[in-house]
């Protein structure tokens, strides 16, 4: 069974699923990022500050992440 993927802000709390039509965050701009920038793994928590593969940062953020939600649609 394959996993949801998800598009996060590296900046702030956003996020959406991978299939929503969004390349930017719509509250601060920042390009939206779907796989972790080093090893190249999927998303597949939209929660997630690192990579569930390699342990890389994907937010630069420390705010709690119950601050901004957004229900797939």
């Amino acid at each position: 069974m394959a996993q949801d993927s998800y598009k996060i802000c590296p900046t702030c709390n956003f996020f959406c699923h991978i299939n929503e039509d969004k390349n930017y965050c719509p509250f601060c701009g920042q390009k939206l990022i779907t796989h972790c920038p080093r090893c190249g793994a999927p998303i597949t928590f939209p929660y997630s500050k690192f990579c569930e593969k390699c342990g890389t940062r994907l937010r630069v953020t420390d705010q709690p992440l119950e601050k901004v939600q957004h229900k797939k649609d």
